[in-house]
């Protein structure tokens, strides 16, 4: 991502886990967000 993106502020809020594996971020069910609902977030 670009230096000068911003992530929605939502984003932050509710429990983020992180895997074995680096930067790799499930987000909970506890989000009830449509962007984020069915989304899994890998970071390379």
């Amino acid at each position: 991502l670009p230096k000068h993106y911003k992530f929605p502020k939502n984003y932050f809020e509710g429990k983020h886990y992180d895997s074995v594996k680096d930067f790799f971020l499930i987000a909970t069910e506890k989000i009830r967000d449509s962007r984020f609902e069915k989304t899994v977030i890998l970071m390379l």
